[in-house]
């Protein structure tokens, strides 16, 4: 009996053992189970990190793109505004309604204005005078409809009553959709051009009136103009005085001349 005893403990033991290393195995799978589920999930959760992050970069690459797309724009206009600013050139827009949106330093030199007193003023009330308001307005139509570009003469008024004589060159800027944005204008001031124009007119009659006998020469001594005196007083008519230029004169003629 005592040795059946000490069998069945034996048995017992080994038996119990076994339950206990069946134990630990299943904690093990269990814990391998959980070890590769966090393993998993883990690496699940990187993958998606991952992604946030590729979103992240490709949204900074974007926003940077962008800035210095903005940035270029910036630059160019600042460059083209210092440009229009400098000019002696006159400039102004209008918006289709015909309020003025922009003026250049120049212009408001001219015209005695500050900006402040121009900024959606109406172009034709404030500075056409009353004969040429049809004529603006119908080439500021006909800008809006055709698109093209275009060049006239008009007369603007400045702030003190003056007036002055622009030769305009003008066109429409349209939206991306086609649609009229504003009309962009370039004026030369040609006041005291046409001012000489007249002045030189009075005194080609004055000459040309003239009982006088008178000659006009280039630095190198070339006749260049003759009035009706002179043709009168020498036989020929301008255009052989000046083709004959120094053989037109008589020897005692040019002694004078030298003189």
């Amino acid at each position: 009996k005592s040795t059946e005893l000490a069998l069945s403990d034996t048995l017992h033991d080994v038996f119990g053992a076994l339950a206990d290393n069946q134990r630990a195995i299943l904690s093990n799978q269990s814990t391998v189970r959980e070890i590769v589920g966090v393993v998993v999930q883990d690496n699940f959760n990187l993958k998606e990190e991952n992604r946030k992050l590729r979103d992240r970069m490709l949204e900074l690459e974007r926003t940077i793109a962008e800035y210095q797309r903005r940035e270029e724009l910036r630059k160019e206009r600042d460059f083209v505004n210092t440009l229009v600013q400098a000019s002696p050139t006159f400039f102004f827009a209008v918006n289709p309604d015909g309020e003025i949106r922009m003026m250049n330093d120049a212009m408001l030199k001219s015209l005695g204005y500050q900006l402040s007193e121009v900024i959606g003023q109406s172009y034709i009330n404030l500075l056409v005078p009353d004969n040429e308001h049809g004529m603006v307005s119908a080439e500021f139509e006909n800008l809006a409809k055709s698109m093209r570009p275009s060049m006239m003469e008009t007369q603007v008024i400045s702030k003190e009553g003056r007036i002055l004589k622009v030769e305009w060159h003008s066109r429409a800027i349209v939206r991306a959709d086609g649609s009229l944005d504003y009309i962009f204008g370039v004026g030369i001031d040609i006041t005291e051009r046409l001012k000489t124009q007249e002045d030189l007119r009075l005194f080609k009659t004055i000459i040309e009136a003239s009982e006088e006998a008178i000659s006009i020469s280039d630095r190198s001594g070339q006749l260049i103009y003759v009035n009706p005196a002179h043709e009168k007083l020498f036989g020929q008519p301008m255009m052989e005085a000046v083709a004959h230029n120094r053989d037109y004169y008589p020897e005692e003629s040019l002694e004078i001349i030298k003189r």
